[in-house]
C-alpha cells in the first residue's frame, strides 16, 4: 500500500544579516532551519548552537563578539543581533 503525502509543499524562504563580523545567511522550510555564515577578514565564526527552535552564531575578533540569533518565523528567517 502506497500512501501519497497530501500536505502541501513548503517553500524554502532565505534572508541574509550582515553585521561587522560578516554575513549570516538562513534558510527556513517550514520549521526546519538552516544557517551558515561568512566572516570578514579577521574574523572568525562562532560556532552555531542550536537553543530550542532557534540557532546562536555569530563572529568573534578580539575583543569584540557579535550574537546572532536566527528563528523561523511564520516560515521566514527572524534575526536578532547583539554586541
Amino acid at each position: 500500500m502506497c500512501i501519497r503525502d497530501r500536505s502541501p509543499t513548503v517553500s524554502p524562504v532565505a534572508d541574509s544579516r550582515e553585521t561587522d563580523g560578516g554575513t549570516v545567511t538562513a534558510t527556513c522550510a517550514g520549521t526546519a532551519l538552516n544557517v551558515t555564515s561568512a566572516p570578514q577578514e579577521g574574523w572568525i565564526v562562532v560556532a552555531p548552537v542550536v537553543e530550542g527552535d532557534s540557532v546562536r552564531t555569530g563572529f568573534h575578533k578580539n575583543p569584540r563578539t557579535i550574537t546572532v540569533l536566527i528563528a523561523c518565523v511564520k516560515g521566514a528567517p527572524e534575526f536578532s543581533v547583539s554586541e
